[in-house]
């Protein structure tokens, strides 16, 4: 027998494992379709009660005060076997990835901590999955990278970075957010060619708002390129 399907109300027999940090927004979503349809799938846990899939509808039935059905998953073997329930539950993004992996990597670990500092100090302008590809030491497929256990960060080279898209946005400008991905990656390609950026030729560009944002990358590049040649020529 693979799964058996159980119900308590004993709420310390299960234990909250780090597959995904539980977020106060998701457990509302939770609470307001258990109170207008009821529950529609039990929580999963592994052999040793820790929750698997479905912390956030364990934190809402708690907070009901309602029993928790339950489906024991004598199938689990490993980590990884989390990742995949979850995943195919609701999609995991690149975050929900750096949370897990960070478990067996230092360096993801601290990644993510420095990538949630960036999105903190602009307001959450700037997602934790730019700021993730800002600091990438390993490329941009940081997914695949992260997925594998294989990425890595220059927070130096990440901060260079960021204090680039920080003078782009103390200038008015046509950008409603200097701090998205387009124009972080073309900044980022920027230092990549040149190893380098000239925080006043930056300037020079936001001041005499040449920024705006392309759909295409390599555009997006190549305007930036173009534009930071020029304001490299001005006094």
């Amino acid at each position: 027998m693979n799964f058996e399907l159980k119900e308590t109300t004993d709420y310390s027999l299960f234990k909250l494992t780090q597959n995904r940090e539980i977020k106060s927004k998701h457990v509302k979503e939770k609470l307001r379709s258990i109170e207008e349809d009821g529950l529609q799938l039990p929580i999963v846990v592994n052999r040793r009660y820790e929750i698997v899939d479905g912390q956030h509808r364990f934190a809402a039935l708690t907070q009901l005060k309602r029993p928790i059905p339950y489906l024991v998953s004598y199938a689990w073997k490993d980590e990884y076997d989390t990742a995949v329930i979850n995943n195919t539950q609701r999609s995991w993004n690149t975050e929900n990835w750096a949370e897990f992996k960070s478990q067996e990597s230092i360096r993801i670990r601290e990644a993510l901590s420095l990538a949630r500092n960036y999105s903190d100090i602009t307001g959450g302008k700037m997602t934790v999955t730019t700021a993730l590809e800002m600091i990438s030491a390993t490329g941009t497929s940081i997914l695949r990278d992260i997925k594998s256990g294989v990425y890595d960060y220059d927070n130096d080279e990440g901060n260079e970075v960021y204090q680039a898209l920080e003078i782009i946005a103390s200038y008015p400008n046509k950008l409603k957010n200097p701090f998205n991905q387009k124009m972080t990656r073309g900044i980022k390609a920027l230092f990549n060619h040149y190893s380098y950026v000239n925080k006043k030729a930056i300037e020079r560009m936001a001041a005499n708002n040449y920024i705006k944002v392309f759909n295409n990358e390599t555009d997006m590049f190549d305007y930036i390129k173009d534009m930071y040649n020029e304001a490299l020529k001005k006094k």
